[in-house]
Order: structure tokens, then sequence, then C-alpha cells
């Protein structure tokens, strides 16, 4: 694949670029177990069981989501789509108007969906940066429904949390979570 969609990593190496920088998963007088459980308590996100008997399915009058969720990150080729499965409870994800595959040849499932909008800059001629502490909009979609909110990351070493208008942590359906990264000022179909 070409650059920059040619980066893979996985776990067990996360975790030892994360000793090796930080020194997190040894006994430090920085990071003792006790801290590294009080920053969990205090980072982690909120889930709810997928309760798949006391779900509605999508309507126009319950707010719940019947059409795709459509994400233009630049051209064609990076036109992405997720389409709402209720028998599931989650989001088939489409690729330039083909369902995504992964290597093994699976298509890919998503239980949440987040997108963010952050602040971009011009790092030089050739990339761009973007603001990801701090705060901005959000849309969480999870459980065929959408909910449009915020994100705030209050501490660079904190984990980003998500909002709804009331300004309460939106909970998300336990299974896997994509985080969709966009310019401020991109449009979504949803």
């Amino acid at each position: 694949r070409s650059a920059p969609h040619n980066l893979y990593t996985y776990s067990a190496l996360l975790k030892t670029a994360l000793e090796i920088k930080y020194n997190l998963f040894k006994k430090t007088f920085f990071w003792t177990k006790a801290a590294l459980v009080d920053f969990y308590q205090e980072n982690k996100w909120l889930y709810q069981d997928d309760d798949r008997q006391n779900r509605n399915q999508p309507s126009e009058s319950s707010g719940l989501q019947s059409k795709p969720i459509i994400i233009n990150f630049s051209t064609f080729g990076y036109k992405v789509k997720y389409e709402y499965n209720p028998a599931d409870n989650n989001y088939l994800r489409y690729l330039a108007d083909k369902i995504q595959l992964t290597e093994s040849g699976q298509s890919i499932r998503v239980k949440n969906i987040i997108i963010i909008w952050l602040k971009t800059y011009l790092v030089d001629e050739l990339r761009l940066g973007m603001q990801n502490s701090g705060a901005g909009q959000a849309l969480v979609c999870r459980n065929g429904a959408c909910v449009e909110g915020g994100w705030r990351q209050e501490k660079p070493d904190g984990r980003i949390q998500f909002f709804d208008s009331a300004d309460q942590k939106i909970p998300l359906t336990r299974g896997n979570v994509w985080i969709e990264v966009l310019p401020e000022g991109r449009e979504v179909e949803y």
C-alpha cells in the first residue's frame, strides 16, 4: 500500500513502545499499578450492553438511523459509507462504494462509529497537522442512532471523552469502536 496507509502494528508492539517511551507498565515513582488503575477509572469510556430484545427497529419517529452514514474524506477512492444492520446491531463499512474487506476477506463490521472534527494547520507544504487536544464537535453512532455532541481531551495524557448536547458522557455499545477524524467544516451525511 502507498504511504501514508502502509503503517501497521498490533497491541504487543504498542505496549512495548509505551514501555520504552513512558515506562508505563513498570512500577516506577510516577506510574505505579495504583496510579494506572486511577488513570483508567478517571478516563474510561461508559459502555452499555447490547440489549437487542429491548431495542426498537430504526424509524423516523424514534430518531434511530435508517439512512447510511457517508463520510467523504477527499476523493471518491476515500468515500466511506456505513450501513446499519439491526439484526446484528452493527454497521457494515464500505470504501469507494464497495464492501470493505480485511486482508483475510472478512467484511468490516463496527459496533460504534465516532466522528470527530479537529482544527487543522499546515506543518509544511506536504503535511497537515491536527489539533488533537482540547475540545470540538463529535457525532457518535451506535445501535442505529447518531447522537450529536462534542469531544474533550482535557489533559494531553488523558483519554478523549464524548458528550451529548446536555454535557453527559455518551455510553458506547460493548464492542469495537472506530473513530473517524475529519478537518473542521467537512460534512457527513447521516
